[in-house]
Parts: C-alpha cells; sequence; structure tokens
C-alpha cells in the first residue's frame, strides 16, 4: 500500500508544479504567422511580420536597416527564411504575447504588436 501513496503523492506533485509554470506555446504557426512582433527596447529595433508563406526580419541600429525577407516555414520551435540563395534558422518559442526569437547563442524578446 505505501508504493501506491508515494506514487500518488509524486503525480499530486506534479500537477501543482505544472500549474505554477508560465504557459509556453510551441508549435502555434497560425497565431505566430497572424501577428507582427517587435522590440520595445532602446537602440536596436527588431520587427517580424508575415505575409502568407514570406516572412520580413528587420533589423534597425546605428542609423542601419538592415533585412532578412524571403518565403519562410515555421514549425514546432524553427523559423527557417529564404533569402535570395540564402538559409537563415530561427529558434523561437511563445508564450503569450512574447516571442523569444534565437539566433546561434543570442537571443531577443519581441512582443506581440
Amino acid at each position: 500500500m505505501r508504493p501506491k501513496r508515494i506514487i500518488a503523492a509524486s503525480a499530486a506533485a506534479g500537477v501543482m508544479l505544472c500549474g505554477c509554470g508560465r504557459k509556453v506555446t510551441n508549435g502555434c504557426a497560425d497565431e505566430l504567422k497572424g501577428s507582427s512582433w517587435a522590440t520595445d527596447g532602446i537602440g536596436a529595433h527588431a520587427r517580424l511580420t508575415f505575409d502568407g508563406d514570406c516572412a520580413a526580419l528587420t533589423i534597425e541600429s546605428a542609423g542601419e536597416t538592415s533585412e532578412i525577407s524571403g518565403l519562410c516555414v515555421v514549425d514546432d520551435g524553427r523559423i527557417v527564411i529564404l533569402d535570395d540563395s540564402d538559409k537563415y534558422i530561427f529558434g523561437y518559442s511563445l508564450a503569450g504575447k512574447t516571442l523569444t526569437l534565437t539566433y546561434g547563442k543570442d537571443s531577443a524578446a519581441l512582443y506581440k504588436e
């Protein structure tokens, strides 16, 4: 009878801990592609927009503007943008109105506009 109590206590603790976590939604391509996303900080500014099967990531910093744009594929945790002959692969996680975009070891928080 003791093993059943341990299993029940472990399951209850797991449910309680899961309820305390932040709601993270991975793989919500429709939600991701249905919105524009931008940083709200001082200094460099980034904006990610979608139009059908295309995406554009615009970065403004120190008076310079760079853009990566082209066909895109969004799957669980990855955004791939095909810009001319280059392929850019970004990791992402979506939590509410916050999109964390990752490229290599760098990441930036973008917010739903």
